[in-house]
């Protein structure tokens, strides 16, 4: 079935739709942001550490942690501190 597009005007709105999904994925992480700054008075990272160390209540070591948070162990210990 021909649906009268060629194969560019397809890829071109492939990443038309990817560039509108990052642009909203944005808007979502900045209002995220603002909403723990302002309601809570913490951070996403901040966050996500505390929900990492919610699932593991026997605790974790700095480095596993920095491995759950899937970042680098200088990041964690930044935001331990």
């Amino acid at each position: 079935m021909d649906t009268g597009k060629n194969e560019q005007d397809t890829e071109t709105e492939r990443l038309r739709l990817w560039l509108r999904h990052m642009k909203m994925a944005r808007l979502i992480e900045n209002r995220l942001r603002r909403l723990f700054r302002d309601e809570f008075g913490t951070t996403v990272p901040r966050f996500d550490m505390l929900a990492t160390l919610n699932r593991h209540p026997e605790g974790l070591i700095m480095s596993a942690l920095s491995r759950e948070l899937k970042v680098a162990a200088s990041n964690t210990t930044g935001v331990v501190n």
